[in-house]
């Protein structure tokens, strides 16, 4: 914790000193009360922190800087500052463009939150979803924008790699534990392309397209994502949709596969009833196939037989604004999986929901 507090200080102290404006925000997602039940598994009743997030913003003339520090993540080493999920610097030579560098997001998915819990593309799920194209963050990115809303419209092309693939020497002597900071072209080739229009100041649209290709990975993958947003007056309606394949070395680790295509959708309205209500439904599937190894040491090995999941969720919540930037949010989220492997029966699970939330945004 020592380290976390120094760390968050060194920040801020630095971010004042160099820039002419700077400003901390934040949010945080605080689960009140909640009972989850799965299928012939004891229900559970739980309530503490599930999202809490800082940023720190400050900008500089035509220079800017963004940190983001995901304070809620169970998997983050922070004895090595992995806590930092974010940190770019982008120059705005003038109205239309803007070039970012460092470690970040990169642009594809529209990721917006459901009614009670996340999305799938973003780990929204009681069961567990097959699919491999999610949240692309925490990964060395160079991201040019061109476009402003004045234009109505925005293209962000994305060079990206991915850090938690195994780095190889010259060699070819693979490391599991290196950790790459860097986008090494001559190993890996990532690339994102999302398009944005504004027809009008209610209505937004995107269409993206990913390409990803690692010398280790069995063969190219790709991704498409299409989706938009409307909001006028009291009515919020969100939609996306992504259709990917994927494939990774086997041993990469324990999700490898030799090949995989997946469909993913979201469809959800948020209705504001009066100054203090809103009620919110989200609906989401997820239809994943792929074919995985069966000796995970041997990438030349006889492939598994094909394996199928399907999950849909149904979530509804009420929201309760009590003040500006705090709400309460209640409600219940349904999930039911379908899984099937080649030369076996189908079999389900479900599981269910109930929870309240408090969040914040500062």
């Amino acid at each position: 914790m020592k380290k976390i507090a120094i760390s968050i200080v060194g920040l801020l102290l630095a971010t004042s000193a160099l820039a002419a404006s700077a400003r901390i925000g934040g949010f945080a997602a605080l689960d009140l009360l909640t009972y989850q039940k799965k299928e012939d598994n004891t229900a559970n009743y739980d309530t503490g922190i599930g999202v809490l997030d800082m940023k720190i913003y400050a900008r500089h003339k035509k220079f800017s800087s963004k940190v983001k520090l995901d304070l809620d993540d169970k998997g983050i080493g922070y004895s090595d500052l992995n806590f930092v999920e974010e940190f770019t610097v982008s120059w705005k030579p003038n109205f239309d463009w803007l070039v970012t560098a460092g470690k970040g997001k990169v642009k594809f998915h529209r990721l917006h939150w459901g009614a009670t819990e996340n999305c799938f593309t973003d780990g929204g799920s009681i069961l567990g979803t097959a699919n491999q194209y999610r949240d692309l963050d925490n990964r060395p990115i160079f991201i040019l924008r061109y476009g402003n809303y004045r234009k109505k419209f925005m293209n962000h092309f994305s060079i990206f790699a991915n850090p938690s693939y195994p780095r190889t020497n010259s060699n070819n002597y693979t490391d599991k534990y290196a950790v790459n900071t860097k986008i090494d072209l001559t190993e890996e080739r990532g690339f994102a392309d999302k398009f944005e229009i504004f027809p009008t100041r209610s209505l937004s649209l995107s269409v993206s397209g990913l390409y990803y290709k690692h010398d280790q990975n069995p063969h190219p993958n790709y991704a498409f994502d299409a989706g938009g947003r409307y909001k006028k007056d009291s009515i919020e309606i969100w939609f996306e949709y992504i259709w990917g394949r994927n494939g990774t070395k086997a041993g990469h680790n324990k999700y490898a596969v030799f090949n995989s295509y997946e469909n993913t959708f979201q469809l959800g309205a948020q209705y504001e009833l009066n100054d203090l209500i809103d009620v919110m439904i989200d609906v989401e599937g997820v239809m994943a196939r792929w074919v995985g190894y069966v000796d995970p040491k041997d990438s030349s090995s006889s492939k598994d037989l094909g394996k199928t999941q399907d999950n849909i969720k149904a979530d509804f919540g009420v929201k309760f604004k009590v003040a500006k930037s705090t709400q309460i949010t209640v409600g219940t989220l349904f999930e039911k999986k379908f899984y099937k492997s080649e030369g076996s029966s189908l079999s389900t699970d479900w599981a269910y929901q109930v929870s309240s939330g408090l969040s914040i945004w500062f």
